[in-house]
């Protein structure tokens, strides 16, 4: 039995689900790398060094990728902001549900500690539930976010609901949801340090840069000074 192959997003389609424009930003990424070009060919010119204008030519990949990577970055960030906002109004969903508050009005209850985008996404939760029975509208909240484990909490919440909040699914809802917390707070460690790391990172760029412009500045006073002999 064949395994089936998860589909890979292209560029374009990862930018899309980012909320970019494709054709925009390839016109940035094509703007700048014309003018690195154009300054390569400048430089050429003007008879300066052939391996720094070489050097000037490869920094174009890196700085493509280093474009790419911010709009996929603001997804990422969007969803991890979102991801810790469900998890804080939970929190408070959890202690409404062991005073016996009932689920529906538990989530109008959390709404008033949301966000405008979060409080939007809870309003159509309730809509859908005014409306269907069923586990449906729980699932379809739940599909807003990264981690599957918000799916598990959002079908607890409806056995919650469904079974009239015995203890027995509020227990469960409550291993759901501590299970989810631990895993937000681990990612939200692993990106801190994710992100000490690129600032440890980004004094040797700036070095480098440094490096490249004083080696310009050589070879101009260089040339200069022999065309002066």
């Amino acid at each position: 039995m064949k395994k089936s192959k998860t589909k890979r997003l292209s560029i374009n389609e990862r930018l899309t689900a980012a909320g970019a424009e494709p054709k925009k930003v390839w016109l940035i990424i094509g703007a700048l790398d014309a003018f690195i070009v154009g300054l390569a060919v400048f430089l050429y010119f003007q008879k300066l060094s052939i391996y720094l204008c070489l050097a000037f030519v490869a920094v174009i990949p890196i700085g493509d990728y280093m474009l790419l990577g911010m709009f996929f970055k603001n997804k990422n960030k969007a969803e991890i902001n979102l991801e810790t906002e469900f998890v804080r109004l939970f929190g408070y969903l959890s202690v409404y549900l062991q005073d016996g508050i009932p689920v529906y009005s538990s989530l109008e209850r959390i709404r008033a500690y949301a966000s405008p985008a979060m409080d939007e996404r809870l309003k159509e939760l309730l809509e859908r539930i005014d409306g269907d029975k069923t586990v449906s509208p729980y699932v379809r909240f739940a599909e807003g976010f990264p981690s599957l484990m918000v799916k598990e909490v959002l079908v607890s919440l409806y056995l919650i609901a469904e079974q009239g909040g015995t203890g027995a699914y509020i227990t469960q809802f409550q291993k759901s949801f501590d299970t989810l917390s631990d895993e937000k707070r681990k990612i939200d460690r692993e990106r801190r340090v994710s992100s000490l790391n690129t600032l440890c990172f980004l004094p040797m760029i700036g070095s480098g840069v440094t490096m490249v412009m004083i080696l310009a500045g050589i070879v101009v006073l260089m040339r200069e000074l022999t065309n002066g002999i």
